[in-house]
């Protein structure tokens, strides 16, 4: 007897993505898997998305439930509404402007396979700049993250800067479900849904990792000092709202240096000052006087 396939929802929150959605509703219809379903709610576009969208629905492949919010919601409630909608038990979280890899879901429907106890299938990408693969989007330490207990990676996730890229999960709709969704009052809203997924687990058994390229993560350039003021807002009230209270020295140490050294290598040098020193007063380190040196050398340059 054949297992049945189960039925996996692709969630696409859209927004002016007219020169991208076509390409990423076909990388996923590409697909040799075909128990796909394709959620989209477009969140008041205003280029040409909806009609592009519309199209896409009449033409053949993986059927698209397609859905508009009645006014600009942004990016985490959109999600939420189409993970309302999802009817598969897996889901697949995706931006309208990315796109599948060949075969995608091979390798991970394989890791749920003997496992009921399984609820997520994490997996790699690659970054696609002006139509160019660049590196990948997890290193070695996300292979190393993967393998520590559960209790070991919601500490890790709640002190450092989350190096898991959600839209390379494959994830059963009940984990979803049982977390309560994203949290629409929280800007690092996959961050966030990393630390809430291992806090609810018990098991190494409920989480796997697969190197393999699935998804290709399209970067758009953006000016330095507005990104880095947004990052740097996002990571330090991540901290201060989510963290628990005896970890939260160590991760403003850890996200105050991690700032630093980033403003120090975009030539920021007086908010890297600054972010160096708030890291050393949350929790001094020897080791990290080593940046006095770099900082003192850009400085003088």
């Amino acid at each position: 007897m054949n297992t049945p396939q189960p039925l996996i929802s692709v969630l696409i929150p859209s927004y002016n993505h007219q020169n991208y959605i076509r390409a990423t509703v076909e990388s996923i219809r590409s697909q040799p898997y075909r128990n796909i379903e394709i959620v989209v709610v477009d969140d008041c576009s205003t280029d040409d998305s909806r009609k592009v969208l519309e199209q896409l629905c009449g033409e053949p492949g993986a059927p698209i439930r397609l859905y508009f919010n009645e006014q600009n919601r942004g990016v985490v409630p959109t999600i939420n509404s189409a993970l309302k909608r999802a009817q598969g038990d897996l889901v697949v979280l995706f931006a309208s402007d990315d796109l599948f890899c060949a075969n995608r879901f091979e390798a991970q429907l394989g890791q749920f396979s003997g496992n009921p106890d399984l609820k997520i299938v994490y997996a790699n990408g690659r970054v696609l700049r002006d139509g160019e693969m660049g590196g990948q989007l997890h290193d070695a330490r996300v292979w190393e993250l993967l393998r520590r207990t559960p209790d070991e990676i919601r500490q890790y996730l709640y002190t450092h800067t989350s190096p898991l890229f959600l839209q390379t999960a494959l994830i059963k709709r009940s984990l979803l479900l049982s977390v309560g969704g994203f949290d629409e009052t929280a800007l690092a809203d996959d961050w966030l849904m990393n630390a809430k997924f291992f806090s609810s687990m018990r098991s190494n058994r409920e989480y796997a990792y697969v190197d393999q390229d699935v998804v290709l993560y399209r970067h758009h350039d953006a000016n330095i000092h507005r990104d880095f003021t947004r990052q740097s807002s996002l990571k330090l009230e991540f901290i201060e709202r989510f963290t628990p209270g005896e970890l939260k020295s160590e991760g403003f140490s850890n996200i105050h240096y991690d700032l630093a050294r980033l403003a120090l290598k975009n030539n920021l040098k007086k908010t890297a000052l600054k972010h160096f020193i708030a890291s050393q007063q949350a929790q001094f380190s020897m080791k990290r006087m080593k940046f006095i040196s770099k900082y003192l050398r850009r400085v003088c340059s």
